[in-house]
Parts: C-alpha cells; structure tokens; sequence
C-alpha cells in the first residue's frame, strides 16, 4: 500500500471543512488497505464505500453544495 500525502485544501476555511476533509482521507485509506489485503472481504469493502459516499457529501455540505449536481446547487452570495 502506498501513502497517498493529504496536502492542505485552500478552500477549506472551517474546522468543520478540515475535518470532514480528513475523515474522507481516512476511509480512502482503509479501502486502499482493504483492496490490497491477501483475503478480499467484499462486505467491509461495501462499507467503506458507502461511508466514503457519505464523507464526500459531508465535505461537499460543508462548502455549501448539495448532492452531486452543481446546478441543483442554491447560487452563493457573491464574494
């Protein structure tokens, strides 16, 4: 397995970015780890995906946007 290095996000500007930002790396992680394992256990692996999905969304949430459809998305108030 190799260490994929979590570089710094500018546009993360809260705690709560950073932090959704990090969990997101986790679970890429342990399904990196998963993947690699000599015994495939599909279910685990199931999981964290599902987890991830949620961790995307989260960290998405957490800059406003909702779903996976930017045009679905409420305009932001101008800078």
């Amino acid at each position: 397995m190799t260490d994929i290095p979590v570089l710094p996000n500018g546009t993360d500007s809260n705690l709560e970015q950073v932090v959704a930002r990090e969990q997101y790396f986790i679970l890429r992680t342990r399904l990196v780890a998963l993947q690699s394992a000599a015994v495939t256990d599909m279910g685990a692996i199931d999981a964290v995906i599902q987890a991830l999905s949620k961790a995307q969304m989260a960290y998405k949430a957490s800059h406003g946007l909702i779903g996976n459809n930017a045009s679905d998305d409420p305009p932001h108030a101008p800078a």
